[in-house]
């Protein structure tokens, strides 16, 4: 179903629905620069590879990412015409995408934190693991 444009407050409307999106970008590169440091923490654990579920979720984090980014500058280009066009078609649909868009982004988030709290934990761990190493036999130890 389309409507054509031609009232002032449904234009208003539309150029919020563009800041909201761009808004929703500029969140995106916080979040990758999040990911960057996930990714950096989990080599950490690379070294053990005792923990291939973490990895996997990580590379599905990135890729949730890219899908996302494309979703929401898909969804940009789709608003720019309704906005500079004085009689343009409007798609009720635009209206379902913003709500699937918002859900995905605050999952994407959620996901992304829990993750990398899990890593954390994990990375700290192994880290107090290393510090607990007994001393091997026959090595030389300190004297007091």
């Amino acid at each position: 179903m389309t409507t054509i444009i031609e009232d002032n407050q449904l234009n208003t409307e539309l150029q919020e629905l563009y800041l909201v999106s761009k808004q929703w970008l500029s969140e995106l590169a916080f979040l990758e620069t999040e990911y960057e440091f996930l990714k950096k923490r989990a080599a950490d654990l690379l070294a053990t590879e005792a923990h291939p579920a973490e990895f996997e979720q990580i590379a599905a984090i990135g890729i949730r990412y890219h899908d996302l980014k494309q979703t929401i500058e898909t969804y940009l280009h789709q608003l720019e015409p309704l906005i500079t066009t004085a009689s343009s078609a409007l798609h009720l649909t635009l209206i379902e995408q913003y709500a699937g868009i918002e859900k995905e982004l605050a999952g994407f988030t959620e996901e992304l934190h829990t993750t990398k709290s899990t890593v954390l934990e994990l990375t700290k761990a192994e880290h107090l693991k290393i510090r607990q190493i007994p001393a091997t036999p026959g090595a030389p130890t300190l004297k007091k």
